[in-house]
């Protein structure tokens, strides 16, 4: 099974261990890494925003990516990471033959109990995944962790709307480009689209051929509602992320203006004492490096 059959939270909670036989165990490690026995400064959380299930390779997942990245960033003793939620809800699945003409041996069960295949932790609306703890020099490194959350929702919202419209429009979504999944959060059908296209108030090159694996059709007026929902959380998580990475590289623009105005002024401090009086003081050059993870700055002192 997919681990978006997973995902939602349904019935009661399974979690009487005792007396549940042959339960995998879980991946994830440790909670608690980084500097443990030190008191930091700020405290940077990621925060669920919807009722969920987190199987615990995903947490081992996000607890590895996360802390590689501030280990590298900051070293071992400035910071401390922790993973709040703990696996206890047991996951079940019926599992069927996977070989060739399957169905003529096992047809399957309905409402079948299943059998024990893993565990995850139920994250409530606004609880907390897990929590960095820094020092000013920190603060950077932990707003990565946001970008990287609010990616992985994005990404995580626009999986949903394809199925969405895959199950409620009758779509065959793969193969298909960006703007044919904007289409369907615009029009009901695709005659609508290709009418509104070949119109004046279109353009006839967009229209897309018919009877070439590109119609659907919205069964109701909710599921379509629902496809644009879905879709306008996608442009949400986008935006956010966008903001998020253009504040941290706004707090490093700052802070090497900060520097090259500070080193500027405090450059007739730093000439040797050894150097004769006609030797020209330091040329300061600023440098700039964008990378993948972020946007570096510096100077360069050269006499």
């Amino acid at each position: 099974m997919k681990p978006s059959n997973f995902r939602e939270v349904k019935g009661m909670p399974y979690t009487r261990k005792e007396y549940i036989g042959g339960i995998p165990g879980s991946k994830i490690v440790r909670f608690t890494m980084g500097n443990t026995k030190e008191d930091f400064e700020y405290v940077v959380r990621l925060v669920n925003l919807k009722e969920a299930q987190m199987r615990h390779n995903a947490l081992e997942a996000a607890r590895v990516a996360a802390n590689r990245v501030l280990e590298a960033v900051l070293g071992r003793k400035s910071y401390k990471l922790k993973i709040v939620p703990y696996p206890h809800q047991v996951l079940r699945e019926h599992k069927r033959i996977n070989v060739a003409q399957a169905d003529r041996f096992q047809e399957g069960m309905k409402k079948a109990y299943g059998k024990p295949v893993g565990v995850a932790a139920r994250v409530g609306r606004r609880d907390t995944v897990l929590y960095v703890e820094v020092d000013d020099e920190g603060i950077e490194a932990a707003g990565w962790l946001g970008v990287w959350g609010w990616s992985r929702y994005g990404a995580w919202r626009r999986a949903d709307s394809r199925r969405w419209a895959a199950v409620m429009a009758d779509a065959d979504i793969s193969g298909k480009d960006r703007r044919w999944f904007e289409a369907l959060e615009d029009f009901p059908d695709l005659i609508t689209y290709n009418a509104f296209q070949r119109s004046g108030l279109g353009e006839p090159a967009l229209a897309y051929e018919e009877g070439a694996g590109y119609e659907w059709r919205w069964v109701s007026e909710s599921a379509w509602h629902r496809y644009r929902h879905l879709r306008r959380l996608v442009r949400v998580a986008r935006n956010l992320t966008r903001l998020a990475v253009g504040g941290i590289v706004a707090v490093r623009l700052s802070g090497a203006a900060a520097a090259l105005i500070n080193a500027r002024r405090d450059a007739g401090a730093t000439r040797p004492d050894d150097l004769s009086a006609g030797t020209p003081g330091p040329r300061l050059t600023p440098w700039w490096v964008i990378s993948p993870g972020g946007l570096s700055a510096g100077l360069v002192i050269r006499w």
